[in-house]
């Protein structure tokens, strides 16, 4: 019975563990994604005012949510080039902590990453 439940412990302590590793793997960045970042930020810019755009098409609108923040930076910047704009402009970022099964005095809920902006096409 002593070994059984030794055995039910570290099986546990395993699954736990491999979770959490697979978890982080998966929230990761690595430099590979920081030089896709970089060459997006390259091709797709910030418009800083509206006369930035002047002369420019409007391609869409980009609207994600995502648990890590580089990652849906990275998502934003991809977005804008599938849909053929060079430009981002009210780029609007923000973090708000989301619990879909409720918030109690114990759990205030995961940290959502939240990104949205209009695509535009500048020549």
């Amino acid at each position: 019975m002593g070994k059984l439940l030794f055995l039910l412990c570290i099986f546990i302590q395993i699954s736990c563990s491999s979770s959490s590793r697979l978890e982080k793997e998966k929230n990761s960045f690595s430099d590979v994604d920081k030089k896709n970042l970089e060459t997006l930020r390259e091709r797709v810019k910030i418009a800083e005012s509206l006369f930035d755009l002047v002369g420019c098409q409007k391609k869409g609108k980009i609207n994600l949510k995502n648990k890590n923040a580089q990652r849906i930076e990275l998502a934003a910047y991809m977005e804008a080039e599938k849909l053929g704009g060079n430009f981002l402009s009210e780029l609007k970022k923000q973090s708000r902590k989301e619990n879909p099964s409720g918030e109690t005095i114990f759990s205030q809920g995961e940290l959502i990453h939240l990104i949205e902006a209009e695509v535009y096409s500048c020549k």
